[in-house]
C-alpha cells in the first residue's frame, strides 16, 4: 500500500462529486498543483466541509495514485481568511488570484515560489483587507511563471515618456506615438506602478495606488494570463 504524502497548500476550487463528495484543487508547497476527491465532503458534519473552503490554506494528507485524482485522508485548517469571507470585494479579487494560479499552474509540477506567493498575497488581504493586493498579486505570478509585461520603454521606439498603450500580443507598453487600434489605453501611471511591484516595493504601492491604476493593471494582468494560459478565468472580469 502506498505510503501517504502530507503537504501545506491553497485551495484553488472544488466541484461537486456523486451526492456526497467534492474534487478539490490544490496548490501545494512541494508537491505543485493537485487533484483530490474528500470523501463525504458535502455531508453535514463532514469534516471536511469547513476546511476545504475556496482560499483556505490546509494541512492536507492524501494518498498517492496513478490517476489523476488522489484520495484525501486528512486536512488540518491553518488559515480561513475570515475578513475576506465577510467582504464581497475581496472575495472578488481573492477569487481572481485563485482562478489565475489555476490557470497557471500545470497539474503535479512544482511552483513552490506561486505557492508561497499566493499564501502571502491572501494573508496580507486578510489583514489589510485592501483590494490593492489583487493586481500586485497578478504580476508578480505573472513575472514568477516568466511571463512579466515589458514596461521599461515603449517597446517599438524605446522612449520612457508617455507608455499609455497596451499591447497584449507583445505583453508590453507602447507610447502614443507607436500606439495602434488595436491596443488598450491605460492610465500614465500604469508602468511606474508595475515597475515599483516588480522592483519589491509592495507595501508602497498597496498604500497609494489609485483605484484607476489598479484596474487597469488588474485587466493587463487578466488578459496575460488568460492569453498565455488558453483559459478564461472563471472568476468576474474586470
Amino acid at each position: 500500500m502506498a505510503s501517504s504524502i502530507r503537504d501545506i497548500g491553497v485551495v484553488l476550487r472544488t466541484i461537486k462529486l456523486g451526492e456526497a463528495d467534492r474534487i478539490v484543487t490544490i496548490l501545494t508547497k512541494e508537491n505543485g498543483k493537485i487533484k483530490g476527491v474528500a470523501k463525504g465532503a458535502r455531508k453535514s458534519g463532514s469534516k471536511y466541509s469547513a476546511r476545504l473552503e475556496v482560499g483556505s490554506v490546509v494541512d492536507f494528507q492524501w494518498i498517492p495514485s496513478k490517476r489523476e485524482l488522489v484520495r484525501l485522508t486528512q486536512t488540518e485548517s491553518v488559515e480561513t481568511h475570515r475578513h475576506i469571507r465577510e467582504n464581497l470585494d475581496l472575495l472578488n479579487c481573492a477569487a481572481k488570484m485563485l482562478d489565475a494560479v489555476d490557470a497557471l499552474c500545470e497539474d503535479n509540477s512544482a511552483h513552490e515560489e506561486l505557492a508561497t506567493l499566493v499564501i502571502k498575497a491572501l494573508s496580507a488581504m486578510n489583514q489589510e483587507k485592501n483590494t490593492n493586493v489583487c493586481p500586485i498579486f497578478l504580476i508578480k505570478a505573472l513575472a514568477l511563471e516568466g511571463f512579466s509585461p515589458y514596461v521599461q520603454s515603449c517597446s517599438s521606439c524605446s522612449k520612457e515618456e508617455g507608455l499609455e498603450y497596451f499591447s497584449l500580443q507583445q505583453s508590453a507598453l507602447y507610447c502614443t506615438s507607436c500606439s495602434k487600434e488595436s491596443m488598450q489605453r491605460v492610465h500614465p501611471h500604469v508602468r511606474n506602478t508595475i515597475n515599483a511591484v516588480l522592483e519589491g516595493k509592495t507595501s508602497s504601492v498597496i498604500s497609494n495606488m489609485t483605484e484607476e491604476v489598479a484596474h487597469d493593471i488588474e485587466m493587463i494582468a487578466i488578459s496575460m494570463v488568460e492569453h498565455h494560459s488558453g483559459r478564461s478565468m472563471r472568476a468576474i472580469s474586470v
